[in-house]
């Protein structure tokens, strides 16, 4: 709403003349606790700045702020669901300050609900397979695939890796052009015992090297003989 206030400037009237002050109240514009107050701006040459006067009771101010020489203000922090009292002065280069404009009150909204938690930060590369708990065969043949959630366009080639005993070292499988998105994998040879704790990595890289993201095997798989 814009409610029209007339302010009679009673402090030195040849520096602070007569005036209509437009006072405007935004109530809720920025939440629960706070309120944005807007006025016509003075056009006096000696004019400094103004000064909000508020509170919870009609006509007894027990807060002000200087605000400067602004046309709009937002007062915060205030109480959520309560009524509030506001007005306005102007003050010039010597101190003079006017009368109080007319009161305006709004009451604040409720407390706003919490903002959602954050999306997690997206996985630019899954491995599908293997990712954990299958048993191949020594020597057989094994699909890796992975899936690109972002950044695809950046990818210029992808080196796959591979770790017999759960990431304590990797050994290159090969390197990729582009994003295939799945590589047949001639699987190492064990001829005695299991290799039970395998996993694969996808490195997706760009055109000068650079990682653009990667990923391995959620859990350990197995190579039997």
């Amino acid at each position: 709403m814009i409610i029209n206030v007339r302010i009679n400037r009673q402090i030195v009237p040849c520096i602070l003349s007569t005036l209509l002050l437009l006072l405007a109240l935004f109530p809720g514009r920025l939440g629960a606790s706070a309120l944005t107050l807007a006025w016509d701006p003075n056009t006096e040459d000696d004019l400094a700045g103004y000064s909000v006067y508020y509170g919870i009771q009609s006509g007894n101010y027990d807060s002000v702020i200087d605000v400067g020489n602004v046309a709009q203000y937002t007062v915060s922090n205030l109480e959520p669901e309560t009524h509030y009292y506001f007005a306005v002065t102007a003050y010039d280069t010597s101190g003079n300050e006017s009368d109080l404009s007319e009161e305006v009150g709004s009451i604040t909204s409720e407390d706003p609900p919490p903002e959602p938690p954050p999306d997690p930060p997206l996985e630019v590369v899954s491995v599908i397979s293997p990712n954990g708990g299958e048993t191949l065969r020594s020597g057989g043949t094994q699909t890796i695939v992975w899936q690109t959630n972002g950044a695809a366009e950046l990818v210029d080639r992808v080196q796959l890796l591979f770790t017999k005993n759960d990431r304590r070292a990797w050994k290159k499988i090969t390197l990729l052009s582009g994003n295939p998105g799945s590589y047949d994998w001639k699987m190492p040879i064990t001829r005695k015992r299991t290799m039970s704790r395998c996993r694969v990595m996808v490195i997706l890289k760009d055109a000068i090297g650079n990682i653009v993201g990667s990923d391995a095997s959620d859990d350990n798989f197995a190579i039997q003989p």
